[in-house]
């Protein structure tokens, strides 16, 4: 009986990769189901043929017409078209990546503005930044609060002074937040210098050489002194005269804590009638005068004020 030689078409296929998920050959999951239904027909066919044809060898054609259903079915599995591969649907493409400028960091508002204050410690810090600047020509400028200007960054009420130069006309606003408690500010304002003391305060001798000043002439404020002067009575109390009012004036205390009447300006007075009764008042204190160091004793200037009744 002649034998029937058969080719697994799938007999050279590689064995599917160990080291992957998928064969090697197949890739996809709708690859492997195509491929396992060709291997299933080429079986079915290994199978039927040899009987086909011992059956036609010995009984000729009338079996051959009894095996129209098996031969339907081997013909079926072997000429039917393979199914369509279902090709996996391609991974959208990539979208590029939308490049945003680079977010640029704003410049900080410069020091001094109402968006960056000046940070000092209460007002006596305040008044002693400002004593430190310089103007540009050098000299000292003057300044003086011109109010508050509600919350700052840090939510703070914030102050504004008004700061001229006498030398070329500069005037500006600066803002400052005094609730930092310690802080002490060593940057200077825009246009102006920033000195890391102040010059009377660090003056050597006594009296103190003050630079641009001759020995013993300088005037010092209450923050170029170690120690304030004193008074010998009472400054809390209203004085009793039988008129209600009040008082304010600036005024020199020497070098003895002696009022030096030429240096005495009244600033306010609430009734014109009170106001030699308070200049008599202010010439009449008595202080222990305020030492730039221990023992040396210094001329300060002062503001002060006083209640009558």
């Amino acid at each position: 009986m002649p034998t029937l030689r058969t080719r697994n078409r799938f007999s050279s296929l590689p064995e599917p990769s160990k080291r992957h998920g998928l064969a090697a050959h197949g890739g996809s999951p709708p690859a492997r189901a195509h491929d396992a239904a060709r291997l299933s027909g080429s079986r079915a066919l290994a199978s039927c043929l040899p009987l086909v044809w011992d059956l036609l060898a010995r009984r000729g054609l009338p079996v051959l017409l009894g095996l129209r259903p098996c031969i339907a079915l081997v013909l079926a599995c072997v000429c039917a078209p393979a199914p369509a591969l279902e090709q996996p649907s391609p991974p959208p493409p990539a979208q590029a990546a939308t490049q945003l400028p680079s977010a640029q960091t704003p410049p900080p508002s410069p020091l001094g503005s109402k968006e960056n204050p000046v940070k000092s410690a209460m007002p006596i810090g305040e008044r002693e930044y400002l004593m430190r600047l310089r103007c540009p020509g050098g000299d000292e400028p003057e300044f003086e609060r011109i109010g508050s200007f509600g919350a700052g960054p840090d939510g703070h009420i914030i102050d504004g002074y008004d700061v001229k130069c006498a030398k070329d006309g500069r005037r500006d606003t600066v803002f400052m937040d005094m609730y930092h408690r310690g802080y002490r500010e060593m940057a200077a304002v825009p246009g102006f210098t920033a000195l890391p003391e102040l010059p009377a305060l660090v003056a050597q001798g006594c009296p103190p050489a003050v630079p641009g000043h001759a020995p013993g002439v300088y005037v010092f404020r209450p923050l170029e002194v170690r120690q304030g002067p004193r008074p010998l009575s009472d400054i809390e109390a209203p004085l009793h005269i039988g008129r209600q009012g009040r008082a304010y004036a600036e005024f020199v205390i020497d070098a003895g804590g002696a009022v030096d009447p030429a240096r005495l300006v009244i600033l306010y007075v609430s009734d014109e009638a009170l106001r030699q009764r308070a200049a008599e008042y202010f010439q009449g204190l008595k202080f222990k005068p305020a030492e730039h160091h221990a023992g040396c004793p210094v001329p300060l200037i002062v503001r002060l004020g006083v209640d009558f009744s």
